[in-house]
């Protein structure tokens, strides 16, 4: 499990699902892979920095709004 301050890659191919409801404060979030907020929790998503490169973040869609 990453603690406070650490930097998180989400690598290419990787789709990781955030089921957390309360992150520590990461330094970087570097998203290359997918990264989704599950659907039925509150989550807050703690970040310095997040760089999304050649990924995708997920926090809802028109479709299926992030209801949290």
């Amino acid at each position: 499990m990453p603690k406070e301050g650490d930097d998180i890659n989400i690598e290419p191919g990787w789709d990781m699902i955030l089921d957390i409801e309360e992150t520590p404060i990461f330094n970087l979030i570097r998203i290359n892979g997918k990264l989704t907020f599950k659907q039925d929790m509150n989550i807050t998503l703690n970040a310095k920095h997040i760089f999304i490169r050649a990924g995708e973040l997920h926090i809802g869609s028109e479709e299926e709004p992030y209801e949290n």
